[in-house]
Order: C-alpha cells, then structure tokens, then sequence
C-alpha cells in the first residue's frame, strides 16, 4: 500500500514480432525444435524506482528483443515424457535518451527441463526445473543493480479416477529459493497446492 506512484500518461505498448522455426523427427520418439525471433517494441513499459522511494510504471520509448530457442522433447525411456528448452534472449533498450543498453527484469539465458512419468493408466508424476540467469533494474539514481539469477523446482502428483476428472498435488518452489523478478519484490516460497480438473 502506497508503494506505487499512477502514472495517467501510460501509452499503450506496440510491438513487431518475427520468428522462424525448424522442426526435425528424431529416432527413439523424440523431436528437436529450433526457433529464433525477434521482437521491435514502440513505448516499452517497465517498472521505475522514483526518488520518493515509491515504483511507477513509465514508457521508455523503443526496445529490441531477439534470441533464439532450442528444443528437445523425447520418450526414449519407457514411461518418460521428458523435455528440455534452452533460450538466449539478447534484450535492448534502443531509446533516444536511454542512459544504458540494458533492459530491465530480463534474463539473458534460461532453461526448462521436465518428466512427465506415467506409472500406470490413472497414476502419474510431473517435474520441472527452471534456471533464469541474472537480470538488471535500474535504481532512483539511474544505476543498474544485478539481480542474482535463480534455480526453481516443482513438482506434483496426478490421479486420474475417471476419463473426465483429474486430481493433482503438489508444491511449487520445492526447496523454497529465494529469489525476485523485480528488485523489493521477492517471490513466493515454498507453496502446496491441490486441485480437481473436470471436464464435461
């Protein structure tokens, strides 16, 4: 309460986006996926420290974002549905009156790994693990301060009693990282969910 300053003069965001993909078939049901895009942004909108202490949401003018993803999905062990993502995004502030490069809460590299294990028809399991490198926002002063990157792990159970219902359990943020997207703002710890999909 009270840590936000409105900002009536926000424009709306406009943006240009490319991409091109390669798809290719592999042996021992598996598939590799290549995607690289770039992305041109007219009033790019992030989240600014003002001296008062207080954050505002602002336009900085124009941004680049291009990069590329590569991609490996695979049954090769039995009962296994395992994927891995890798994603290298090269982010720029291009503005006029821009005093850095940098963008802010942009992680240059990422990764994705999951399994999906079916023990049976109605039981199985799913993980995932994700790394975000470093990521920069700039402070009342006009520096930029390094936000450590971070490792996350999920996981849950799924239970499936009948062709329309699912049970799930499970928790997020498995050994409760530390860790923030946003400078001041750190993200939740360790949290346990359950839930019932059904569908009719």
């Amino acid at each position: 309460l009270g840590k936000n300053t409105p900002n009536p003069d926000l424009a709306n965001v406009k943006a240009t986006n490319y991409e091109v993909g390669f798809e290719k078939p592999l042996p021992a049901d598996s598939l590799f996926q290549a995607n690289l895009f770039l992305s041109d942004v007219d009033d790019k909108i992030v989240n600014k420290e003002l001296s008062d202490g207080t954050d505002q949401y602002q336009n900085i003018g124009e941004a680049r974002y291009q990069g590329f993803e590569l991609i490996l999905k695979t049954g090769f062990i039995p009962k296994n549905e395992i994927e891995c993502h890798y994603t290298y995004l090269d982010a720029e502030n291009r503005s006029d009156d821009r005093i850095s490069d940098k963008l802010e809460e942009v992680s240059e590299h990422q990764l994705y790994v999951s399994d999906h294990y079916k023990f049976n028809d109605w039981l199985s399991a799913f993980a995932r693990v994700q790394w975000n490198s470093e990521r920069y926002q700039e402070n009342s002063d006009g520096e930029f301060d390094s936000l450590d990157g971070f490792w996350t792990v999920d996981a849950k159970i799924m239970v499936k009693p009948a062709k329309f219902m699912t049970l799930e359990a499970g928790v997020k943020n498995l050994f409760d990282e530390d860790y923030m997207y946003s400078n001041g703002y750190p993200r939740e710890g360790s949290t346990f969910f359950a839930l019932v999909r059904a569908t009719f």
